[in-house]
């Protein structure tokens, strides 16, 4: 889901995200999203109620509308105590489409709520286990809002609990919102797909993953050591870059940090895809833990 998660949003800030838009039936989607959440919600004994118009529609991306919907349900969920209560309200205001996810959790101090919707924010839930997420769910629920052309926001007091809501343009997105102009890739290929790097120096890997980057709509270059690796970033200025640790010549790390001390590389966003154990240098590059088969630098 992290890896996922990392290059829609690459596509969405490289200009390549595309908005399958018809008509979505609100009720629907929503009806969708709470059979998904139910056994979760149940789980905690979270009361989950919904309240809207049967024959509400606007003109969206179905399932980039349910994706913004599940990931601020989940989140409530996430963030709601046992015996609490879920509440997910829809409504038509003027060309408008509002809906609105509140709960009864614990609620986000006034300092945290600019950075809700930053890539890898996390909340701190409290005492007990550390939260599961990929911490990009309400950065991509900020982004497909805005290019449907609407807007997510959130009110919320500290212990009582918050209000999330979407709200959509009735009648679809503006050209310019659901279009936005794409920087040209520079790589061989079709130019049409946006371009990921795949570091791996085991050929079978490297075509794994190169196939499930492919059907989810991207071209791919292969750099089988660290050294090719960090001469095709340079040169071909992929949306984002897989990278093995276990590399001949030049290892992950290393390649690692100097992706992110050049400035031509610093901010392409990087996947390590690899069983590493070495949290004191994840840290320092930016992560909170280093043991992980995935993460986001």
């Amino acid at each position: 889901q992290l890896i996922n998660d990392i290059l829609d949003l690459s596509k969405v800030e490289a200009g390549q995200m595309d908005l399958h838009l018809g008509p979505v039936e609100v009720g629907n989607v929503i009806e969708d999203v709470r059979t998904t959440v139910e056994p979760l919600a149940r789980s905690k004994s979270i009361e989950l109620t919904i309240e809207g118009s049967p024959k509400l529609r606007l003109v969206a991306d179905a399932a980039k509308v349910r994706q913004m919907l599940l990931n601020l349900v989940s989140n409530a969920i996430k963030f709601t105590h046992s015996g609490g209560r879920i509440d997910v309200r829809s409504r038509q205001v003027e060309s408008w489409v509002e809906i609105a996810v509140s709960d009864t959790g614990i609620g986000i101090a006034q300092q945290d709520l600019g950075h809700l919707f930053k890539e890898f924010h996390r909340l701190d839930a409290g005492p007990g286990p550390q939260q599961e997420g990929t911490g990009l769910g309400l950065a991509l629920t900020k982004r497909f809002a805005e290019l449907h052309g609407g807007q997510v926001s959130v009110e919320s007091e500290l212990g009582t609990g918050s209000t999330f809501t979407l709200r959509l343009p009735l009648q679809g997105p503006a050209p310019a919102a659901s279009l936005p102009v794409a920087p040209p890739q520079v790589a061989a290929g079709d130019p049409g797909r946006p371009l990921v790097l795949v570091v791996e120096d085991n050929p079978q890997a490297a075509e794994i993953l190169a196939s499930h980057l492919h059907a989810g709509g991207f071209r791919i270059d292969v750099a089988h050591t660290g050294t090719d690796a960090l001469t095709m970033a340079r040169n071909l200025k992929p949306v984002a870059i897989t990278l093995d640790i276990l590399l001949p010549e030049v290892d992950g790390w290393e390649v690692l940090t100097r992706l992110k001390a050049d400035e031509a590389t610093r901010n392409i966003p990087v996947v390590v895809v690899s069983v590493v154990d070495k949290p004191a240098l994840g840290r320092a590059l930016g992560r909170a833990q280093g043991r992980q088969r995935s993460g986001r630098y």
